[in-house]
């Protein structure tokens, strides 16, 4: 199940038009800025593919020893604490099957966030954005021939996550249907 048990969950789809990786990334009190199993983090699997496969992962920061993952949840801030105002950055990783793939990056941001998917250099030879709300993302063929990251820099401004203070289950009159009520 792509949705963690982080408080700040975001999806993300990646896709060249066949194949399709599901992320996630966003913050936690509880993250580091390494694998956080009890958090739902899992290693993605090595070795690299062989040549003319379509891959894709998140490559989690150095302090992990550059590690790839299928989520990566960071702290909100130092020390870490909601709400949370700031840019946490993170890096998609790809191997296209063929020179020249685009690379559809599907999102569903919180209000609050701001994305922008730019080259893992200075910016200028790919940045994309701002994007809010949902919606996808395209990285061109032009890029994905040469290079093969991306960073995905989300700003945070003043987010809070949401929190479940009552859910109950009702069964109806009926006896075939269930109620769910829920608050946050």
């Amino acid at each position: 199940n792509i949705f963690g048990q982080a408080a700040v969950d975001i999806p993300l789809s990646v896709t060249e038009g066949i194949i399709t990786y599901e992320f996630a990334v966003g913050l936690d009190i509880n993250a580091t800025n390494c694998v956080d199993t009890l958090l739902g983090e899992c290693i993605g699997e090595p070795p690299l593919p062989p040549p003319g496969v379509y891959s894709s992962s998140l490559i989690l920061p150095s302090e992990c020893v550059q590690v790839s993952a299928c989520k990566d949840y960071r702290p909100p801030g130092n020390p870490p604490a909601f709400p949370f105002s700031g840019l946490i950055v993170h890096t998609l990783w790809w191997q296209v099957s063929s020179p020249g793939m685009l690379l559809d990056i599907t999102y569903i941001l919180p209000a609050g966030t701001i994305l922008w998917i730019t080259d893992n250099i200075t910016g200028t030879l790919l940045n994309l954005g701002p994007f809010t709300g949902q919606g996808v993302a395209t990285i061109p063929g032009s890029y994905t021939a040469i290079f093969s990251k991306a960073f995905l820099k989300i700003q945070y401004d003043n987010i809070v996550p949401v929190e479940l203070t009552s859910f109950t289950a009702s069964v109806l009159q009926n006896e075939k249907e269930v109620e769910l009520t829920w608050k946050t």
